[in-house]
């Protein structure tokens, strides 16, 4: 692609003659065929491709006039110009970037009992996004940001959802049930006398009755709450001592051994409970 000055002359002997002249080469129209134009957020700057008619040629790609590709979800004007001396041609398209999918992990909940203290949900979107969740009985159970706070008894429903933004479409919500059943907290009484377990008649234990020791104190209540069984030496009195303090009770029914051998005691057992407030 060029001019060039021509000159030609004529060579015989008989005759003479010159004429000059130029020659002008211009480019030729090289074609362009896009690549795909409607591709997914990735997160990842997703250039444009555009191969050549001869092979191989130098394109310049400019994205609403910016030669960076873009990378969010969009509309984008894109230019292709042919950047060889010898080839010629440019194309225009738009560049359609959608949003990409997203999906909610949310895990199955444990069962809850009044008087629980609030629960912190996890769930994670797979686009990095937030999650946000509510209740469908909030007289049951409310959300506040991720933890769930326990009102009274019975079942709801709790949905972990995400809204999307222009990258994400919005994901699929995901819900889960919570159970929320009422406090176990029973106990009883039964005395080892002469090495035999009995339960005696009635709670009042005095030092007529000889032989007796390892006072045995059976909880009923849920497993992996908090229990405290206190004592007491008279009834007329209101500092109740703590026996012992079982920070989550192992098995359903569990027993506590009082070594002590007292001339008369008397028992509770106390389920300390968080006190919801709105």
């Amino acid at each position: 692609v060029g001019q060039y000055r021509v000159i030609a002359t004529v060579v015989d002997p008989n005759y003479s003659g010159a004429i000059t002249n130029n020659l002008t080469i211009l480019p030729a129209t090289a074609a362009l065929i896009w690549s795909d134009l409607h591709p997914t957020y990735t997160g990842q700057a997703i250039p444009v491709t555009v191969t050549t008619v001869p092979a191989g040629l130098t394109v310049s790609m400019t994205y609403d006039d910016d030669a960076a590709a873009p990378t969010n979800a969009g509309a984008y004007a894109v230019r292709a110009v042919v950047m060889d001396s010898n080839y010629s041609g440019s194309v225009t398209n738009t560049l359609v970037i959608a949003p990409a999918a997203q999906n909610i992990t949310f895990g199955n909940l444990p069962e809850f009992v009044v008087g629980d203290a609030p629960y912190t949900l996890t769930a994670t979107a797979d686009s990095g996004l937030p999650v946000t969740f509510n209740t469908s009985d909030t007289s049951i159970a409310s959300t506040t940001g991720n933890l769930l706070k326990l009102w009274r008894a019975g079942t709801t429903q709790i949905t972990a959802s995400q809204n999307g933004n222009g990258n994400y479409l919005a994901a699929t919500a995901v819900t889960q049930v919570v159970m929320v059943t009422n406090v176990v907290a029973n106990l009883t009484i039964g005395i080892s006398h002469n090495g035999v377990q009995t339960l005696p008649t009635d709670y009042s234990l005095t030092n007529t009755v000889t032989g007796y020791t390892n006072i045995a104190l059976v909880i009923t209540g849920n497993p992996n709450r908090p229990y405290r069984i206190e004592y007491l030496t008279d009834l007329t009195h209101t500092n109740w001592q703590t026996l012992t303090l079982i920070s989550n009770l192992p098995a359903a029914t569990y027993q506590v051994i009082d070594p002590v051998v007292p001339t008369g005691r008397f028992y509770r057992l106390v389920h300390p409970v968080w006190a919801p407030t709105p």
